[in-house]
């Protein structure tokens, strides 16, 4: 790991405000070799800041080629993974908006959700999870397509997103971003239901933009340092202190389990994790 002691600076903080803006102006810059990474058969696989971009832009173009517009609504239903990441990235560049779900609510919850927030496509992260989802829209009209992030037999997985944004000009989609405000609807993120059927929080690219800048002066972690992530991104918490790490230019590893905690603390040897009392 490269060995950085300079602090990063705000200089260039005016220029975010979508939380997309992250990317080319905090991500591209550092130039992490170890922006994202997470345990795949027993190895860490490590995503590098130009793949994580490349990625994205193939996501948020292959998401326009299965008729994605700005304001539609994808679902995303996983533990934490780096391609959690790279499809909320894709969403954002086209103004459309991510419904992340608790892998744990009941199917009915999920069956509400969809419905309620009028989702077209759901990421979901295993075959367990999809089976839920199918379970779940077995009677709904307007989700459009499924996607899984295991390989799993008869489920479109979520790389031939991937691969229909193969060999297109990434500047198409300079008119979509550029048609995101700072305003615009990035997340609806739901309630877990414990007072009657869950309620749809809406939070906007400046809601989060706004928490992420105004934190950066506290912050002592250093581009290039490691840090470990295990609170679910499907709140609001740990997927804003995501974006921080990324603001900063910090290599985030995700723990594999909530058992694995202390042996992934040995392996990644992180300066910092966020937690909450339990």
């Amino acid at each position: 790991m490269e060995n950085i002691t300079t602090k990063p600076t705000t200089e260039t903080q005016k220029t975010v405000t979508r939380v997309f803006d992250l990317l080319n102006q905090y991500v591209a810059v550092h130039n992490n070799s170890e922006t994202l990474a997470a345990k795949e058969h027993g190895d860490w696989h490590i995503y590098s800041a130009s793949e994580i971009i490349e990625k994205v832009n193939k996501i948020s173009i292959g998401l326009l080629k299965l008729g994605i517009r700005k304001d539609d609504k994808i679902a995303i239903i996983s533990p934490n993974r780096p391609e959690w990441n790279l499809v909320d990235f894709g969403i954002q560049q086209l103004g459309a908006v991510s419904v992340p779900m608790y892998p744990t609510i009941t199917i009915d919850d999920y069956r509400y959700i969809f419905q309620d927030a009028g989702v077209k496509i759901v990421f979901a992260g295993t075959a367990e999870l999809v089976n839920k989802v199918k379970e779940a829209t077995k009677e709904l009209n307007g989700i459009e397509y499924i996607f899984s992030f295991d390989e799993i037999q008869g489920i479109q997985n979520w790389k031939e997103v991937i691969q229909l944004g193969e060999n297109e000009d990434v500047t198409q989609l300079e008119s979509y971003k550029n048609a995101v405000k700072p305003d615009d609807l990035l997340t609806l993120i739901y309630t877990s239901g414990t007072t009657g059927v869950p309620k749809g929080v809406m939070l906007s690219h400046h809601n989060i933009v706004s928490n992420v800048e105004g934190v950066m002066e506290y912050i002592t972690i250093y581009p290039g340092e490691r840090v470990l992530s295990f609170l679910p991104m499907c709140h609001i918490y740990e997927r804003t202190v995501i974006y921080i790490y990324l603001r900063i230019g910090a290599s985030v590893f995700y723990a594999e389990s909530m058992d694995t905690i202390a042996d992934n603390i040995r392996e990644v040897k992180p300066v910092c994790f966020t937690t909450v009392p339990r």
